[in-house]
């Protein structure tokens, strides 16, 4: 019975060694990232314009788009409150949160990162 013990034990840990030379060690990788050739993707007014319903919502935003369509339902505000800025520039509306001239939460700017989709052309 011993001896069957030690024999797998020692080939758990034989395994355990192949496993770390196989899986455990660090790989470089062979490819650099340029920065310089990231683009961001630009819409026009009128691409914007065309998603103007609450089930399909862009806005703009300090001239970068944004796509409110999986969020639009979330709002604190309610539906209608996104639903002023569908296809539109919701600019004044997100400052002044919807005309009561008040600035969005730092949360609120914050998820508007999630939902950007590019800038406008």
């Amino acid at each position: 019975m011993k001896k069957i013990f030690y024999l797998v034990l020692g080939l758990v840990l034989v395994l355990a060694v192949i496993g770390f030379f196989i899986f455990g060690q660090s790989k470089t990788n062979n490819y650099t990232i340029n920065t310089n050739t990231i683009q961001v993707i630009t819409y026009s007014l009128a691409e914007v314009a065309s998603h103007n319903i609450e089930n399909d919502c862009w806005s703009i935003i300090d001239n970068k788009v944004y796509d409110f369509t999986g969020s639009i339902s979330e709002h604190p505000g309610g539906v209608e409150a996104i639903s002023l800025a569908c296809g539109k520039d919701g600019t004044s509306l997100f400052d002044t949160k919807g005309n009561k001239n008040k600035p969005h939460s730092p949360k609120a700017q914050d998820m508007l990162k999630s939902l950007y989709i590019g800038d406008l052309k």
